[in-house]
């Protein structure tokens, strides 16, 4: 009876550790934004989530003097990382979650702005539970 009753508890517990492994996180509704400071300055993330999933994203890149990262930022790789910023939002609103954007490949060129940029939703991500 003891065996019967330990193996039922075991397999009870399992089922709900399979169930908690598998619910995705709740997130409240809203705009969040975070950003996180790395070796080439800020790289700010605002998020609307809406239906407790990631529907719009927004990237910005800003140099350590302040200046944005954009078409006009004069430095010798910014053409790579102007066109990166630009796919790396739609790529986390297609994953879905920042653990299925992290299993993606970054793009040659931008693996910095990749692993920021995933840090920086994280964290704004934080905010919306």
């Amino acid at each position: 009876m003891k065996k019967i009753i330990l193996i039922v508890l075991v397999l009870a517990l399992c089922g709900g550790g399979y169930f908690m492994l598998t619910q995705k996180a709740a997130y409240r509704d809203g705009v969040y934004e975070a950003s996180h400071n790395g070796n080439f300055g800020e790289t700010r993330v605002k998020l609307v989530i809406k239906d407790n999933a990631i529907a719009e994203c927004e990237l910005v890149l800003v140099d350590k003097a302040g200046k944005v990262k954009d078409a006009n930022y004069d430095y010798e790789n910014a053409d790579v990382i102007v066109e990166v910023m630009k796919e790396y939002p739609a790529m986390l609103v297609k994953a879905g979650s920042v653990e299925e954007f992290e299993k993606l490949d970054a793009i040659s060129g931008a693996t910095v702005t990749f692993k920021e940029f995933a840090l920086a939703a994280k964290d704004a991500l934080a905010k919306a539970k």
